[in-house]
């Protein structure tokens, strides 16, 4: 993703914290020891890759040479074992997550394109169902589409997020959170510019526009069966409309608030209904048996189909 030139080896102080930047009592015998130690890294990754290429299928021999490139610090190593894995198995969450962080703190910003990083997301988010995953990708592309102004743009990757994780019970609230307080976070700075000069008209419109949009997004999120919603309702939706009245559409409390109960109540007994089985899996270990009588009881093909994602995110 950088140059080869710049980055042959990335250094434990890049992946791991590093206490010592330069030593000043270093010597030629200093220096002979560590390309000893080099040299003998280097023939143990090069061991460890010979095992992976003559064993694709060796699932523990790819974890263990990406784990002692990542231990070495070797940028070429490590990228090679990560690629290499990733062409024959599907990666764990936590695999992507490691490989993910690991080429963000190369960057020198992220302000800027970098459509290698970018296809890595994407394979990423591809591969199975993860919310932790996706709040990766939107965290790191919120300062680029701000720094362009491209709120649509965000918008989109937001609803790519949702399309994938919107359902998730027991995860889905954060990816709807980082959303909400993200378009919030732009109307902060609408309300500023706005503040410091009220007679600005198309200013105003779109404080109006963008409090409607998150009461919309409320709305979708409040209508889904999903943990800790109900200080979603009672407290997060409730002080935004306090907070915002003033900006509130024409008679919305008539128009909306009865609906939205109604929608509100009936994903909370939606939700009672799922949280026993929510429960079983906690206490069985993510059971296939569990996941099975779970995915039987569910009627709506969509949370279905989020049930099947989850069970093989877990048995992966």
């Amino acid at each position: 993703m950088a140059s080869d030139d710049e980055e042959m080896e990335i250094s434990k102080d890049d992946i791991e914290d590093d206490d010592d930047d330069d030593d000043d009592g270093s010597t030629s015998e200093d220096s002979a020891d560590e390309k000893i130690d080099d040299s003998k890294q280097e023939t143990e990754l090069v061991a460890h890759r010979d095992i992976v290429q003559s064993n694709p299928y060796n699932y523990q021999a790819h974890i263990d040479y990406i784990n002692l490139s990542h231990q070495y610090g070797n940028l070429e190593h490590l990228r090679f074992a990560r690629q290499t894995m990733s062409e024959i198995y599907p990666l764990t969450q936590q695999l992507w997550l490691d490989w993910i962080r690991d080429e963000i703190r190369l960057l020198i910003s992220n302000t800027e394109e970098n459509k290698e990083l970018i296809q890595l997301f994407e394979r990423a988010v591809n591969d199975y169902l993860s919310v932790k995953i996706w709040i990766e990708y939107v965290q790191y592309r919120i300062p680029y589409y701000v720094s362009l102004n491209s709120i649509e743009e965000l918008r989109n990757l937001f609803e790519r997020g949702l399309s994938s994780c919107a359902l998730h019970l027991t995860e889905g609230s954060i990816l709807w959170a980082a959303y909400i307080e993200t378009e919030k976070a732009i109307l902060d700075g609408i309300l500023l510019q706005y503040n410091q000069n009220k007679t600005n008209n198309d200013l105003k419109e779109k404080i109006l526009q963008h409090v409607d949009y998150i009461l919309t997004l409320y709305r979708r999120q409040l209508s889904i069966p999903l943990h800790g919603m109900d200080t979603i309702y009672y407290k997060d939706y409730n002080e935004f409309c306090q907070q915002y009245k003033e900006y509130l559409p024409t008679n919305y409390m008539e128009k909306y608030d009865l609906v939205l109960k109604n929608d509100f109540d009936h994903a909370i007994q939606q939700l009672k209904q799922c949280e026993k089985f929510e429960q079983e899996l906690d206490n069985t270990n993510r059971s296939v048996a569990t996941y099975r009588k779970y995915i039987e009881f569910e009627k709506e093909p969509a949370r279905i189909q989020c049930l099947y994602e989850r069970a093989i995110g877990m048995i992966f």
